[in-house]
Formats: structure tokens, sequence, C-alpha cells
């Protein structure tokens, strides 16, 4: 997660040169506007690896091990 968060604000700052002028409002390298992004893509994150997480702790893992 960090070195996709890394190579993604790389890319975004090196984008970000060409596409200023696009950018209504924003600087091309606003530290808000990145750690804001990374704040959301973190929390979606977490919250699709919820509920498989909760799903795969309601199996008695002996079970799981025999079904195997």
């Amino acid at each position: 997660m960090a070195l996709g968060f890394g190579i993604g604000a790389l890319g975004a700052a090196g984008l970000s040169q060409p596409l200023r002028h696009r950018i209504f409002g924003l600087l091309p390298l606003d530290p808000v506007a990145y750690v804001g992004a990374i704040a959301l893509f973190t929390a979606v994150m977490a919250l699709a690896a919820l509920a498989p997480a909760r799903r795969a702790m309601r199996v008695n893992p002996s079970d799981a091990l025999r079904h195997e």
C-alpha cells in the first residue's frame, strides 16, 4: 500500500506541472490535497477489507483446515 501511494504521489507530482493551468484553486504540489487523497484511499481500502476479514474471523480454524 505504501509503495503504491509513493508511486502514485510521484506520478501525480510529475503530471501536476503540465496540468497546472487546469487545476483551479489548488497549487500543483498542494500537500493538503495529497494527504487528503491518501487518507481517503486508505479509508476506502480499510472498509473494503473489513467485510472479508469479519467473515474470516467467524470461521473455526480447525474446520477450515479440515475442509482443505
